[in-house]
């Protein structure tokens, strides 16, 4: 069911892909510009910090949750799918 739709889910992703590192640039350019002067270094540098501890937890969350996140994901893309 899901192998005539093999390439559109690899070019939408390519696409979500694309746009997550347009905005992740966008923001770290912008939040250089947040922070006062005196105090930029240290603003980059821990949310900087905080962003790698982010990195790595997503994994287990992604874990943690991606039994219900799968099934939700195939039922709306059956659901969706099933009209066209």
């Amino acid at each position: 069911m899901y192998s005539e739709l093999h390439y559109v889910l690899i070019g939408l992703s390519m696409v979500g892909k694309l746009c997550i590192t347009g905005a992740f640039a966008a923001v770290y350019v912008h939040s250089a510009e947040i922070f006062p002067t005196v105090v930029r270094n240290a603003g980059m540098g821990s949310s900087s910090a905080v962003a790698r501890v982010g990195s790595m937890l997503a994994p287990y969350i992604a874990k943690s949750v991606s039994g219900r996140f799968v099934r939700a994901c195939r039922f709306k893309c059956t659901v969706l799918f099933k009209y066209i």
